[in-house]
This record gives structure tokens, C-alpha cells and sequence, in this order.
């Protein structure tokens, strides 16, 4: 989860009717752990990864225009998450003719987050991101003894994900 305080209206106790320009805000927030395979050549590795916190990610948030409903729904919001790295967990090894092994690893990603829409309550004047996903474009592991290796594209559900504007 990630939490935002301090945007323009933050001195009204809800959002009155109007029109809101929107913006773009810097948060952290965790990816949860995720496994996947990856074969090569004999050998099979599964990782399991850390949660991982990610600095530097932005949410933008178009203009939006409240009327009298308790909640409105924003269309078009937009999370950019830059190039990660970090330790992300460990890695079991499995070869033809070799005993398994389980070893440490790095993780760095490129990725993009969809979501759809975001729920505002206007009442409370937090946002709510609850159907967003992580789409790890490229993502390689560094393994201690085997190098870099290239990890599949995949989808990563993130958590719900709420602002207070």
C-alpha cells in the first residue's frame, strides 16, 4: 500500500463540487513475492523472490470533476515504475545428473503497471487503485557461479493501492 498526504485540497475536511486538476505523485510501494521457472538447456531454476519496495514510482492522476456522489471513478490513471534492482530471494537449481541446489540472488526489471480506473471518495478524498498490475517487461536474476540470466515476462497483481489527495 502506499499513502499520500499533503495535495491541494488537503485543508478541506471533503472535496466539494468542482473541478480538480489532478497531478503526479512520487510514493513507494511493495511488490509481493512472486515465483516462476526458467529452463536452460538441463537445468531447471525456480525462483522465489522477496517483497520488493520500489522507490521512485509515480502515480499520475488526470483532472477529475467531483459532483454530489460519495465516490467517483477516475478513468486514465497512469503508475511509472522505474528500472528496479535489489536482492530478491533465492533460487533452487536442478540439473540433469546433479544434486539440486538452492542459491541467493539479484533481480533487476523494467516494467509497466496498468490500471483501469480509481475510485475517489469524496468524503474522505482517498483514492483507491485496486485492479492494478505489474507487467515485468524484462527481468534478468544474477546468480552467483552462473551469471545473468533472462527471466520470462510476467503479471504481478499488486495489492491495493490508495492516495489521500
Amino acid at each position: 500500500m502506499m499513502a499520500l498526504a499533503g495535495a491541494a485540497c488537503s485543508s478541506l475536511s471533503s472535496l466539494p463540487p468542482g473541478s480538480y486538476p489532478g497531478g503526479t505523485f512520487t510514493t513507494p510501494f511493495t511488490v509481493p513475492s512472486q515465483t516462476m521457472s526458467k529452463t536452460v538447456g538441463p537445468c531447471t531454476a525456480s525462483f522465489t523472490t522477496a517483497p520488493m519496495e520500489l522507490n521512485g514510482a509515480t502515480v499520475t492522476i488526470p483532472g477529475f470533476t467531483v459532483g454530489t456522489a460519495a465516490t467517483i471513478t477516475i478513468p486514465n490513471v497512469n503508475v511509472n515504475i522505474p528500472t528496479a534492482q535489489g536482492a530478491a530471494g533465492s533460487a533452487t537449481v536442478m540439473c540433469t545428473g546433479f544434486p539440486s541446489t538452492t542459491i541467493p540472488f539479484d533481480v533487476s526489471f523494467t516494467g509497466t503497471v496498468s490500471t483501469q480506473t480509481a475510485t475517489l471518495n469524496t468524503a474522505t478524498k482517498v483514492i483507491t487503485l485496486d485492479t492494478a498490475t505489474l507487467r515485468l517487461t524484462t527481468a534478468t536474476a544474477t546468480i552467483p557461479g552462473f551469471g545473468t540470466v533472462p527471466l520470462p515476462a510476467t503479471t504481478v497483481t499488486l495489492p491495493a493501492i490508495t492516495l489521500t489527495y
